[in-house]
């Protein structure tokens, strides 16, 4: 079975219809995360609630 030739076609760069934008990442959507240390103490003061383990341990977030 023959493939069609417009699937062929090598696609090009245009130039014109890109724009570099210079931007910083947006934090605000970014979850909170827990250094090693910080892990390790939420292991040890986690509790079982509901079947699943909750801790009250501190979280780190990304700078904005």
């Amino acid at each position: 079975m023959k493939t069609p030739k417009s699937v062929n076609k090598p696609r090009f760069f245009d130039p014109r219809t890109t724009a570099e934008v210079e931007a910083s990442r947006d934090a605000t959507n970014r979850k909170p995360f827990r250094t090693k240390s910080q892990k390790v103490e939420a292991r040890r003061y986690a509790v079982r609630v509901n079947g699943a383990f909750c801790s009250k341990a501190p979280v780190s977030r990304h700078a904005e």
